[in-house]
């Protein structure tokens, strides 16, 4: 399982310690979902969503055995109660099921992606960010030449770590107080595994912009919000960039998964 963590829009002074963006705590969250499946928990009423989907495919014309949640062409209204639930249904269906349509930037714009499940192992914000930018820009990255990208940067005193330390104060303060130096942060990327580095787990989301800025591509961050039940767009990062990825966070603050969503 990937870690993940609360998306913000810029860096915020933090205490000492409160930097480890995420806490994966073992299987404690494979747990709670399998034992929300074992209560009953999950999708509501199958059958009345379904029933629901039935009536909507009579007067659109839509297959409702296909996709009876997933309406076509506008932003979507989920019938999940968790992130969790969400991803698990994206992760049974076909391929036509993993189409997601998401309000865009410009009022009244949907934006169509492809959700493309990336493996729990640890790596999975390296693996979505290179399998993205690969698609997208026709390179051949892997996570592990990620790894190295970043940590060339924060030895660099010319690297995007240095400008934003010297530009932005809150980073800056994160930086000094928060028990990880730069040098500290070049020697903790390149670590893999579930016991290694996890993206964003040292400075959040400013990890994430540094890869956007040395791939030269947008990155837009996604998550399910489990009261509205939608999918939502929390950090536009790069946007001077035309090409763009997104990445699908689930899981609660404190620990979670980066699935890749690509445009369509």
């Amino acid at each position: 399982m990937g870690k993940g963590g609360a998306f913000i829009k810029s860096v915020r002074p933090v205490p000492r310690g409160a930097l480890r963006w995420f806490n994966l705590g073992s299987r404690r969250l494979e747990e709670e979902e399998e034992e929300k499946e074992e209560r009953g928990g999950g999708v509501e009423d199958l059958r009345s969503v379904t029933e629901a989907g039935s009536s909507r495919s009579q007067s659109t014309g839509l297959d409702d055995r296909v996709d009876f949640c997933f309406p076509r062409g506008e932003p979507t209204l989920y019938r999940f109660r968790t992130a969790g639930d969400f991803r698990r249904h994206l992760m049974m269906g076909d391929a036509r099921r993993r189409i997601l349509y998401i309000p865009g930037t410009a009022q009244g714009q949907v934006e169509v992606f492809r959700f493309i499940p990336i493996a729990m192992d640890g790596s999975c914000g390296f693996a979505a960010v290179a399998k993205g930018v690969n698609a997208v820009k026709g390179m051949k990255f892997t996570p592990d030449k990620l790894r190295l990208l970043l940590r060339d940067q924060a030895r660099s005193t010319s690297g995007f770590f240095a400008e934003e330390m010297a530009r932005n104060a809150a980073y800056r303060f994160c930086v000094e107080e928060g028990g990880c130096t730069l040098d500290d942060f070049a020697a903790s990327v390149v670590r893999k595994g579930v016991a290694g580095h996890w993206l964003g787990e040292k400075w959040q989301m400013v990890e994430v912009m540094a890869l956007a800025r040395v791939m030269q591509i947008r990155i837009d961050v996604f998550t399910y919000d489990e009261k509205c039940r939608i999918l939502r767009r929390h950090d536009e990062l790069n946007t001077s960039e035309a090409q763009c990825i997104g990445l699908l966070f689930s899981g609660p603050p404190s620990g979670g998964h980066f699935d890749l969503l690509l445009p369509t």
